[in-house]
């Protein structure tokens, strides 16, 4: 009997992602020829935010006992695999299926990228504009959506990049208004 699943698992996945991460900050200060201890470290919230979405968007939790469960790639089942282009089509089917599921999937998406917008546009001058996290931030959600395309257990879902989307605008909200009461303070001293 074919099982043909290969199943993997959530630390490996993470420790590569930093391994890969480590390797390209490296290369990128002996490219420049130097090294600003603060900006690495403000780049270690980049990849936390990153980490933690590659978590919650590619690894299932078990309700049972709340584990990590593995990603499962099985090329005989990518066929099976969802694909939902229709905006709003699952949040309402999850909305009158039960609203634990509606609340774990929907209000998670939007809670996932509130950190995407105030990290993203902390740490990179380019992103500072509301528009320029907005795109970032929704072509980060529509790389993931992407990417779970092999992994049949996966659905990608025009939802998640809208609803991923608009916790980034949240998040940059938050990241704004933090910033203007800051300069506010600044003033009045």
């Amino acid at each position: 009997m074919y099982t043909g699943v290969i199943e993997i698992p959530f630390i490996p996945v993470i420790e590569g992602i930093v391994i890969i991460w480590v390797i390209v900050r490296a290369l990128i200060a002996l490219i420049k020829r130097e090294f600003h201890i603060k900006y690495e470290l403000s780049q270690l919230f980049v990849l936390l935010v990153i980490c933690i979405a590659v978590r919650f968007t590619f690894f299932p939790t078990f309700r049972e006992d709340g584990a990590v469960g593995p990603l499962l790639f099985d090329a005989y089942r990518m066929k099976e695999h969802i694909i939902s282009l229709e905006p709003f089509y699952y949040i309402k089917k999850l909305w009158y299926g039960g609203k634990v599921n509606f609340f774990i999937n929907e209000v998670g998406n939007v809670l996932l990228f509130i950190p995407v917008g105030v990290v993203w546009p902390s740490v990179y001058k380019k992103l500072r504009a509301f528009w320029k996290t907005l795109i970032a931030g929704a072509a980060f959600s529509a790389i993931i959506e992407i990417c779970q395309l092999p992994f049949y257990e996966r659905t990608t879902d025009i939802d998640d990049v809208i609803l991923n989307t608009l916790g980034c605008a949240i998040g940059y909200t938050i990241y704004a208004l933090v910033r203007l009461i800051m300069r506010s303070g600044e003033r009045s001293e």
